[in-house]
């Protein structure tokens, strides 16, 4: 009897080391996986861009930092004259038409800043910009090779809906690894 009880005891320990086997297995494979997608993801964010794909960037900046200017602007008060400060929308118009008030006020400072051109001068600020990236790097820019922006986008999106499905897996798999590795030694 003791015999089949040392023999049942080793088929089931071989049974638990052969699932142990393929927890491992499975692991290294989620790893491999799991390191693949962190490879797309970083070729996609680490990666320089083209000429294009910087033209259009600096155009979504100089919009950024004119609508920076005109949030500002726009929600100030109009400037407080013996302590009258008013919204825009409630100045009076003889003080407007009387010069009282002046309209531009904050509109234009007494330096103007980046976003202010930005918002006055949004086109010929871009165009101005591209004409020396262009005049200064003609086609040695490069880049034209890798992947547009927008497919880059789209490939680091994918690669991390994939990583936040592998990632649990993986943890899984390592606790129930854990866990036979605990009944192994026990």
């Amino acid at each position: 009897m003791k015999k089949e009880s040392t023999e049942s005891y080793e088929a089931t320990m071989e049974v638990v080391r052969k699932q142990r086997d393929a927890l491992l297995g499975e692991k290294k494979a989620l790893e491999l996986k799991i390191q693949a997608a962190m490879s797309r993801q970083n070729g996609a964010h680490h990666n320089p861009i083209s000429l294009n794909d910087y033209v259009d960037y600096l155009k979504r900046e100089i919009d950024r930092k004119a609508e920076e200017f005109s949030n500002k602007w726009s929600i100030r008060d109009t400037p407080p004259n013996y302590g009258l400060a008013k919204h825009h929308s409630k100045v009076e118009w003889k003080n407007i038409d009387s010069g009282y008030l002046n309209v531009l006020s904050g509109a234009l400072g007494a330096e103007v800043s980046g976003s202010e051109l930005c918002f006055y001068f949004p086109d010929l600020i871009h165009k101005r910009l591209v004409d020396a990236l262009k005049a200064r790097y003609g086609d040695s820019w490069g880049n034209d090779d890798l992947a547009p922006a927008s497919a880059r986008k789209q490939i680091a999106d994918e690669a991390e809906l994939e990583l936040d499905q592998l990632r649990p897996q993986l943890r899984d798999v390592e606790g129930k690894i854990r866990a036979l590795n605990r009944a192994i030694g026990d």
